[in-house]
């Protein structure tokens, strides 16, 4: 069997801070619906390739996905 070498991936774990709770939602855009609120220290994947530098792409926990500002992310 040919073994298939893993690709180099743009997701990485970050972390909520800076703010008390953020606002995940449905675009990167402040004026889209907010989907779900996470509380500040909680624990995400983020596509760090995401096309616009003040958003991100990012899967919850609970595998939910939406995009969150990425001021408010501290990479881990």
């Amino acid at each position: 069997p040919v073994i298939q070498e893993d690709k180099p991936s743009a997701m990485k774990k970050a972390q909520v801070v800076d703010c008390v709770c953020l606002n995940i939602r449905a675009m990167p855009d402040m004026q889209a619906k907010i989907l779900f609120v996470v509380n500040a220290g909680t624990e995400i994947v983020v596509d760090e390739k995401s096309p616009d530098k003040s958003w991100c792409g990012v899967t919850l926990p609970n595998g939910q996905e939406g995009y969150a500002m990425r001021k408010f992310l501290k990479i881990l």
